[in-house]
């Protein structure tokens, strides 16, 4: 796990009153970005409205040993198929 660094962002108005912040953190490919009084930028997804103050992302259970099987080729077939384009 890994976490960004917190950046303030201020209006040009005045540059020494914090006006914003952005930060964000990831587990391996999985990474959440967090913005306060900012909008979200580039391709990272859209704005989250709710009413609630959790996100709930599902369960998990671990891969059938066919399932494991068949995920681990498919992988192998997708690094086979990047490295010869």
């Amino acid at each position: 796990m890994a976490r960004g660094d917190l950046v303030a962002f201020s209006a040009k108005e005045d540059p020494f009153i914090a006006t914003s912040y952005q930060w964000n953190e990831h587990v391996s490919w999985f990474t959440v970005y967090y913005w306060y009084g900012r909008s979200p930028e580039g391709g990272l997804g859209p704005k989250w409205i709710a009413d609630a103050q959790f996100i709930y992302l599902g369960s998990w259970s671990p891969l059938t040993p066919d399932q494991r099987a068949e995920l681990i080729a498919k992988v192998a077939e997708d690094e086979s198929d990047a490295r010869n384009k």
